[in-house]
């Protein structure tokens, strides 16, 4: 094969390989295709090697299986690549490759470890209905476009950390079967895991996701148990206080309504200093009708009966009236608030 000046290998001619059968292996390292290539449907049962290989023109490598290893490591796609339906069989390698068009894994199957370790995706990268069936690696990968992973299977551990989203990643559907790691990871736009399932841990700081994370209910919470899994209460509770209040968004008006009594009064059982706060508003607001209402208190006495009624339930038998009946609904709303800063409170220290 000639050489072109860079001493890559030089293919001008357009490639089809169609409905075939590879025996051996198959080997166009640094080579630069000028043409599109096509393997559709395609069986090769070597390895495939395409290390360091550009493609000019358009890659459709459509329903094809590669039954030995393969390498696209360090590869450059300046049109589109189409990898839909294809199937590895064993370890696969995108490291370091460029896509710089749009990139089709549709219904792709990895049956052993894939890797896309520093891959840049400059368009839209799409892997709805892919199957990792073993550990994926999407470390330091950077997608500058809208990325795709409609009803994908995680089978393996996925690894995301220090890969960079700069635009909307969509995971709805999707199960993780084992461990997926997001650590580090850089997202700029919004992340949907609508109705995603997350079987075992997630690592993943609340910090980077809480503003670019679109709501579904069943998605938070499954944040929630993988926080709680590692131990990382406090980034549950996190979740789970940013999850209520997008949910109270949702509701009905009536049913807003009794969703602030859990929120005022246990902070949704995660911020125990809520009944506080709210016991120390009850407090001065009964100490003002206790000072302004006939007879007449100072504002000190006022607050000290105030606090008295609140914390300990003491009647005053001294007062008559109203006083009397405000006396006996503050040392209600004493009794509840003190009874949610506890259970708030048990909630957040024994676990």
């Amino acid at each position: 094969m000639p050489l072109d000046r860079n001493e890559k290998i030089a293919v001008k001619s357009e490639i089809s390989i169609e409905d075939s059968k590879i025996e051996g292996d198959i080997d166009f390292g640094n080579a630069v295709f000028h043409n599109p290539v096509r393997i559709s449907g395609t069986i090769i049962c070597g390895d495939a090697l395409f290390t360091g290989t550009c493609f000019s023109k358009e890659v459709y490598i459509m329903g094809s299986q590669f039954n030995g290893s393969s390498s696209f490591a360090g590869t450059k796609f300046i049109k589109d690549v189409f990898f839909s339906r294809a199937r590895f069989s064993r370890s696969t390698s995108f490291s370091n490759a460029a896509f710089e068009y749009d990139a089709q894994f549709g219904d792709a199957e990895f049956n052993l470890d894939v890797h896309f370790e520093a891959a840049r995706f400059v368009q839209f990268a799409y892997f709805n209905g892919a199957k990792f069936n073993a550990d994926v690696n999407f470390r330091g990968t950077r997608f500058e476009r809208n990325v795709e992973f409609k009803e994908a299977q995680f089978k393996g551990d996925a690894c995301f950390i220090k890969s960079k989203f700069e635009e909307n990643v969509n995971f709805s559907n999707s199960k993780f079967h084992l461990d997926v790691n997001f650590t580090d990871f850089i997202v700029i736009g919004m992340v949907n895991f609508f109705e995603s399932q997350f079987n075992n841990r997630i690592y993943v700081s609340w910090d980077s996701i809480k503003s670019h994370i679109a709501y579904d209910g069943s998605a938070y919470l499954s944040l929630v148990k993988g926080y709680n899994n590692l131990e990382m209460f406090d980034e549950a509770d996190k979740c789970y206080y940013q999850y209520r209040k997008l949910r109270r968004g949702k509701l009905h008006f009536r049913k807003i309504i009794s969703d602030y009594i859990p929120f005022l009064a246990l902070g949704y059982g995660v911020h125990p200093e809520y009944p506080l706060i709210v016991g120390a508003f009850v407090i001065i607001i009964f100490s003002l009708f206790y000072s302004l209402s006939g007879p007449a208190l100072s504002p000190q006495n006022a607050t000290i009966m105030s606090v008295a009624i609140f914390t300990t339930q003491t009647r005053m038998e001294c007062f008559t009236g109203l006083k009397y009946i405000l006396s006996i609904i503050e040392g209600i709303l004493g009794v509840f608030l003190m009874a949610c800063f506890v259970v708030s409170l048990a909630k957040k220290t024994l676990r």
